[in-house]
């Protein structure tokens, strides 16, 4: 990852989000903390799911005695992107467990000012969609990026 990272211009990261625990989307992780020790991480609160998330923990946990804890966003909370970018966390509700990862992964809505929004939906399927559409979430945005996964089942 680094080496990409390099090749594509990118000397220094400020910060890192893990939208959930799978391996396609975290497995590079435990270099990019030995690579840019002063990382800002925010993680998903949701029940780990994969081996390589319970690993990750594992390690985040050192980082916590080092005074490097990481942020658990869920829905409801939200962080600055930038100085001016704000993002709201819409899902997954504190508590949740969803059947699958990508069932509770982070769905992130980011504003740009003045006024251009940005829906992440990470790996999220149906379900999740059905969640954010009965809570009343405001979902309106200019741009949506769409994981992967379940491509044939959601994105409605």
């Amino acid at each position: 990852m680094r080496g990409y990272l390099h090749w594509a211009g990118v000397n220094q990261l400020t910060g890192l989000v893990l939208t959930h625990g799978d391996s396609q989307h975290i497995g590079g992780i435990t270099q990019l903390l030995s690579d840019f020790p002063r990382i800002r991480l925010i993680d998903n609160p949701a029940p780990d799911r994969s081996v390589i998330h319970r690993r990750l923990s594992r390690i985040v946990s050192g980082l916590e005695g080092l005074g490097r804890k990481p942020a658990k966003l869920a829905a409801g909370d939200n962080f600055h992107f930038s100085r001016d970018a704000v993002a709201d966390v819409l899902f997954p509700p504190r508590g949740f467990a969803g059947a699958t990862a990508d069932d509770q992964a982070l769905v992130i809505r980011l504003l740009i000012p003045p006024e251009t929004f940005v829906l992440f939906t990470s790996d999220s399927g149906a379900e999740t969609e059905r969640a954010l559409l009965s809570n009343g979430s405001d979902l309106q945005s200019d741009i949506l990026v769409k994981g992967q996964h379940h491509s044939e089942i959601s994105g409605s």
